[in-house]
């Protein structure tokens, strides 16, 4: 069990690289792209390198991040809120496979991964965080409320007061909010592993 832990935390620190080199080699290929008029889905559906760059990050980011996030369940084993925290967060994972395999042609099955995608992230944070409280790991829950709470606002505002005309700059930092908590607990998962 602690090996497939230990690789799960290898992938899980791999993923967020790849995910993001992929977004971002996608964006710099398409000129036509703007942070505050397209959503980052809309590389997905530019023909050539753009969406093969994209989809194709998206899919097997979303992969590394599923076995991530079974792992997360394993190494949670032992109370009942990490457990939820870490189903909410397969589910997060699965979403992101999903949204590249379903582009934005793929209506309304596009939006509704995006959607759980988003959603089950900022959940899960949240869970985690009160979990992590309830274990005595208040800097750690503290930060995991925080990053939770962000993830959550900014497409509680987006969706009331609209910020930005389109969604790329909350999706891309609520994800990057997400991958910085995953960067945090493969560095906990791994020295663990140490001691």
């Amino acid at each position: 069990m602690r090996r497939s832990i230990d690789l799960a935390a290898v992938f899980g620190g791999v993923a967020p690289f790849l995910t993001y080199a992929c977004i971002l080699l996608a964006v710099a290929s398409y000129k036509e792209f703007s942070w505050t008029h397209n959503a980052l889905s809309d590389l997905g559906i530019v023909p050539g390198v753009t969406m093969i760059l994209f989809n194709g990050g998206l899919i097997i980011g979303g992969i590394l991040f599923t076995i991530f996030a079974i792992g997360l369940y394993e190494y949670m084993r032992k109370t009942t809120i990490g457990r939820v925290g870490a189903f909410f967060f397969i589910l997060a994972s699965i979403s992101i496979t999903c949204v590249g395999i379903f582009n934005e042609h793929f209506k309304p099955t596009h939006f509704i991964f995006s959607v759980t995608l988003f959603t089950f992230m900022a959940l899960s944070l949240l869970v985690f965080s009160g979990n992590l409280l309830i274990k005595g790991q208040s800097r750690l829950g503290l930060f995991t409320l925080v990053l939770g709470s962000a993830s959550a606002a900014m497409w509680i505002l987006e969706y009331t007061i609209r910020y930005f005309q389109n969604v790329a700059v909350p999706e891309f930092v609520s994800g990057l909010l997400g991958v910085t908590w995953v960067m945090v607990m493969v560095n906990k998962m791994l020295k663990e592993k140490l001691k």
